[in-house]
């Protein structure tokens, strides 16, 4: 069983199936990440981040996991299996109904401002 959380089929399967059995719609490890422990990342708070008062979805994780920034610490959080971090909503939601991508283009926009 793949547990990086990376799509390794390639092709993903469809919303209404469930070909993993495990109660989900889609695949597990292919459709949507199945971290079961938080992995090291490149993901990096900066002074923006800090201030921002926000959680930050990691794109490396395909947005399962999600840091706070504080000022001097960075603290990570893991979603349920079959749920990925919304940004907008600040919760853990079905993998379905969440964009990474933008989530990551928010992310990489706050980095843009912060660089300090």
């Amino acid at each position: 069983q793949n547990t990086s959380g990376q799509n390794t089929s390639g092709g993903g399967s469809s919303f209404d199936s469930d070909p993993d059995k495990d109660k989900i719609p889609g695949l597990g490890g292919s459709d949507y990440p199945i971290f079961t422990n938080i992995p090291q990342t490149s993901f990096a708070c900066n002074a923006r981040m800090a201030q921002s008062n926000m959680m930050f979805a990691d794109p490396e994780t395909r947005c399962q996991v999600y840091h706070v920034c504080t000022a001097n610490q960075k603290f990570s959080f893991l979603c349920p299996r079959g749920t990925v971090f919304h940004q907008d909503t600040r919760v853990c939601q079905w993998w379905y109904t969440v964009n990474c991508p933008a989530q990551a283009q928010q992310v990489a926009h706050l980095r843009s401002f912060g660089a300090s």
